[in-house]
């Protein structure tokens, strides 16, 4: 599988379970490395700011279904920076064209991506 069909099956689980609050404006997909490879997680804000991605600090949005490990599915052999170079792509197609369950979830919204402690990157 790859890496936008892995995220794209998460996300139209996460949309078909719960809705997210009205009041959340920006979304950050965040990622990961760990002993078992690479995860990757999601939390809604009721701010943005495009200037300091303190933002995401203190979610106040966490679906049931938060997490998503990689590990075990290809991913293990992959360099950190292919990932989030594939992860950004994957999003942006997925916001764009993908399931629209998921377009709806996302809507009105900013989404960002990255990796913990490194730069995040707008998608939507």
């Amino acid at each position: 599988m790859t890496v936008k069909d892995v995220i794209e099956e998460w996300l139209k689980k996460i949309a078909a379970a719960e809705s997210m609050p009205q009041d959340i404006v920006a979304v950050n997909i965040g990622m990961f490395e760990s002993d078992n490879g690479y995860g990757v997680y999601m939390c809604g804000f009721k701010e943005y700011d495009g200037e300091d991605d303190d933002w995401t600090c203190k979610p106040e949005y966490e679906p049931r279904e938060k997490y998503l490990m990689l590990a075990g599915r290809g991913f293990e052999s992959m360099v950190w920076e292919t990932l989030l170079h594939q992860m950004i792509l994957a999003l942006k197609e997925i916001l764009e064209s993908g399931c629209a369950s998921v377009r709806h979830f996302f809507d009105g919204r900013i989404v960002t991506a990255g990796f913990d402690e490194d730069k995040l990157f707008r998608v939507k």
